[in-house]
């Protein structure tokens, strides 16, 4: 396999030219982080608006898109200690990194495998207002981002439109496990029924 480099700056593109003559362009970037915040006193999850060029569209000339909170592997840091540094920056939220569930076994995904080199590491955390930034402000400043908090209540999940593929994996994850968790709390509680009355 040859690898030649096309382009390179903040990310790289290669030409990939296998042993069977197929080209390929890849786009090589760091990994990255996304992390889904519940605020369990308040059952709402917290998503942040920015801009994100990329997104710059006739549909959005601004570029804005709602996502989570997420971030780049160019600081050297492990996956929960990259988690807990973006929601400082980007949310206000502080956390410690025993608290970062890493999801799918701790294993990244890919974005769009026949394009992207980078890997994306899906993670969740639950939080109480004692662990965020009670005031709304403009997050990320310091790095150049202006970052603002998006609140959504679970109750409006069902009916949000995710705009990033990541987004809507950690939302329907969430989803199916506090479904799944509702139905073993009822069968709990009816099983604990049972057995006072047949004591």
């Amino acid at each position: 396999m040859k690898r030649e480099t096309m382009f390179k700056g903040f990310f790289r593109v290669e030409r990939i030219t296998t042993d069977e003559g197929l080209v390929r362009d890849v786009v090589v970037s760091t990994d990255s982080v996304n992390l889904l915040v519940y605020d369990k006193s308040r059952d709402r999850v917290l998503l942040v608006k920015q801009v994100r060029e990329s997104q710059v569209r006739d549909d959005n000339p601004e570029g804005f898109i709602t996502e989570t909170i997420a971030g780049r592997f160019d600081v050297d840091l492990g996956v929960a200690a990259l988690a807990v540094k973006e929601a400082k920056e980007e949310a206000g939220v502080n956390v410690t990194e025993d608290r970062i569930v890493i999801l799918n076994h701790g294993v990244p995904m890919a974005l769009s495998a026949s394009i992207l080199a980078e890997r994306a590491y899906l993670c969740y955390v639950e939080v109480t207002e004692e662990d965020f930034e009670a005031a709304e402000r403009s997050f990320g400043t310091d790095a150049g981002e202006h970052v603002r908090r998006v609140w959504i209540p679970v109750s409006e999940l069902k009916d949000y439109v995710c705009e990033d593929v990541r987004d809507y994996g950690l939302i329907r994850m969430f989803q199916g496990v506090r479904f799944r968790n509702s139905i073993v709390d009822e069968a709990t509680k009816s099983l604990m029924k049972l057995r006072r009355r047949r004591l």
